[in-house]
């Protein structure tokens, strides 16, 4: 597997939360993925948000748990119908999810917006 961790090392913090997230993943036998805006940004050579995206090849409940108990996060929530989890940390705001969370969730239709004329269409 290729790691790109080391283009991802933007600070101490981002690259402690990376490792972490290896190890939780190695410990499980699970593959996980940093992936979303973080990579995007760090890769155009953008100041990458404090929103870490990760998906997990498991059970994504049992890896936000885990992940929550090896950085000492309190605050983690589930979200059932699109199958992702997030763990709130005081700087950064991690969401992990199933490759298939996007296929697996209910789709529930947007309404259409309009921009000329600034409401919604229904």
């Amino acid at each position: 597997m290729s790691n790109i961790t080391n283009l991802l090392s933007t600070s101490e913090s981002d690259l402690k939360y990376f490792k972490a997230a290896g190890r939780v993943a190695d410990q499980l036998n699970y593959n996980a993925y940093v992936i979303g805006g973080y990579v995007r940004d760090t890769l155009l050579n953008k100041n990458p948000s404090k929103d870490i995206d990760i998906t997990v090849n498991k059970d994504y409940k049992h890896y936000a748990e885990c992940l929550a108990k090896e950085l000492k996060i309190k605050d983690v929530v589930f979200f059932e119908q699109f199958k992702t989890a997030k763990l709130l940390n005081d700087d950064t705001e991690f969401e992990i999810r199933s490759p298939y969370a996007n296929l697996k969730a209910k789709v529930v239709p947007l309404p259409f917006y309009d921009p000329k004329k600034r409401i919604p269409i229904k």
